[in-house]
């Protein structure tokens, strides 16, 4: 499936993952992955949909709800990809590059201070 997605083979990427998903339907990266590869060929709603079931599933993914918040801050859901980078900070306090993401996110909501605090904390953990 990550051959066939880097190939651009996204058909292919798809059913490999979904077949990934009947075999083990509680392996931890294919619906990340499926999601991605959704988004990239511009189904964003379908792929924000598939983290939304894997999450309510694994409310622990931190990878999952890094996504989603991704997803969210391009769709301009600024607030909404401030709580999943707030759930994800409290699951990996120690992950430098979600201080980075939510910091870009303060920023779009105007809370450069907040910004600023996110980004020297990052600075901190690398």
């Amino acid at each position: 499936a990550s051959a066939n997605m880097g190939m651009r083979l996204f058909s292919a990427a798809q059913r490999d993952f979904e077949q990934v998903l009947r075999l083990n339907p509680q392996h931890q990266n294919a619906p990340i992955m499926l999601a991605l590869l959704l988004h990239d060929e511009g189904r964003t709603n379908e792929a924000l949909n598939k983290l939304n079931l894997y999450i309510q599933a694994h409310p622990e993914s931190v990878d999952a709800l890094l996504l989603r918040a991704t997803f969210e801050i391009e769709m301009s859901q600024y607030e909404a990809a401030r709580v999943d980078l707030d759930d994800a900070l409290k699951l990996a306090p120690f992950r430098a590059d979600l201080y980075l993401e939510r910091a870009n996110c303060f920023e779009k909501l105007g809370l450069k201070e907040k910004a600023r605090k996110d980004r020297l904390k990052a600075k901190t953990l690398r």
